[in-house]
């Protein structure tokens, strides 16, 4: 089946923002684990914003773009430098 302009432009609007909620709740998930589970998500974060897809800030968080990694946060450093 051949999609028309408008469906794949409405298909890709819907998956752009699916996207997004998952990338934030993602973060959510990641920051202060001490798994690569921070540095994944901040890479995937940087990769889909790049294309334009919006992620909302997380307000609770001191770096509200990024997932913190917790190993660092023991060894005394704020989180891990990707950006």
């Amino acid at each position: 089946m051949n999609k028309t302009l408008k469906q794949l432009e409405i298909e890709n609007a819907v998956l752009r923002g699916a996207v997004g909620c998952t990338m934030a709740m993602a973060r959510r998930y990641a920051y202060g684990r001490m798994t690569f589970a921070a540095d994944t998500v901040n890479r995937v974060i940087d990769s889909v914003t790049k294309l334009g897809i919006v992620i909302e800030d997380d307000v609770t968080s001191d770096d509200p773009r990024y997932a913190e990694d917790g190993s660092l946060r023991l060894l005394g450093y704020r989180e891990c430098s990707l950006h």
